[in-house]
């Protein structure tokens, strides 16, 4: 089963420890790729 990807608004809610434990799970393809477009801010 694929992991769900993650958004801007998630990763402003995360620990540096846990982004890079989503990149390394594959979590970020989608944000880090521009495939998806996430509003900018997410306040």
């Amino acid at each position: 089963m694929e992991k769900k990807q993650l958004t801007r608004a998630d990763l402003a809610k995360m620990t540096p420890e846990e982004i890079v434990k989503a990149q390394k799970e594959g979590r970020l393809v989608d944000v880090l790729s521009g495939k998806k477009k996430y509003p900018a801010s997410a306040a």
